[in-house]
């Protein structure tokens, strides 16, 4: 890409997030208020949970911590703690396993994942709503989230949200992984799509709903194909409106940093 297409590109997207409140409602508006509320899931500190991540024959349990102002986390278990403090990426191993996925990526994406719609919500995602769509023989609303040049570790991800238009839910989630592609350096265009099926809602102690299931497939001509690829399943879902001690993401003295 030439230097000039890709000034036009990000001055677009600029534009886009500028003008998307002038131009009506938020795509996603009804669908921040089925889960609880944007406003509710802004006024929280700290999100904690229990994460099981079947992944194959890979099977890992850990608790996860975030805070929900900075999106500083961390992941431990008795094996491996994960973390990142606003500075450092770092990854501390006490036993034999380690993170079913490359630190960095995993401390992040179950989060993600489970912090949809609101999550689309941050700086930088710009919300477009497209032409409905079929899953499985029913009629969703779609709407497409892309962002804008330089924000997050994956700025060239795409996702599609199929949401439920009698309950205003989110059923299931279309997603590109574009972060191992750009590591490498190579071309994010094209990539494979998958899909994220949203299951066993429950309404946490701050009034949000959200799922405790989450179940990834390959998407293949507009449906799920295949076996499942990765299983989350959180428990203990709990938010506070006090954020956590920052003390908590401080790497111990044996972390190694992470790139």
């Amino acid at each position: 890409m030439t230097f000039s297409t890709s000034f036009r590109t990000a001055g677009f997207a600029a534009l886009a997030l500028l003008l998307q409140p002038l131009f009506g409602q938020d795509p996603l508006a009804r669908t921040y208020a089925a889960h609880g509320g944007l406003e509710t899931w802004r006024a929280q500190g700290t999100l904690l949970y229990d994460l099981d991540v079947t992944y194959g024959e890979i099977h890992a349990r850990d608790h996860q911590v975030f805070d929900l102002i900075t999106r500083h986390g961390i992941a431990s278990n008795t094996d491996y703690a994960v973390g990142f403090d606003g500075a450092n990426f770092w990854l501390s191993r006490t036993g034999e396993t380690s993170t079913p996925f490359p630190p960095r990526f995993y401390l992040w994406t179950p989060f993600y994942f489970l912090g949809v719609p609101f999550v689309f919500a941050d700086e930088g995602a710009i919300r477009t709503e497209l032409e409905p769509a079929m899953y499985q023989g029913k009629e969703y609303r779609v709407v497409r989230v892309t962002f804008a040049s330089g924000v997050g570790d994956a700025p060239d991800d795409v996702y599609h949200l199929y949401i439920d238009p009698t309950t205003d839910r989110v059923k299931l989630l279309r997603y590109t992984v574009s972060y191992f592609v750009a590591a490498q350096g190579k071309p994010t265009d094209n990539l494979p799509e998958n899909a994220l099926l949203y299951d066993d809602w429950v309404e946490t102690n701050a009034g949000l709903l959200m799922a405790t299931r989450t179940v990834s497939y390959a998407w293949r001509e507009g449906t799920t194909t295949g076996d499942p690829r990765v299983e989350l399943d959180f428990a203990n879902l709990r938010f506070l409106e006090t954020r956590p001690d920052p003390a908590r993401f401080v790497p111990p003295a044996d972390a190694e940093m992470l790139p």
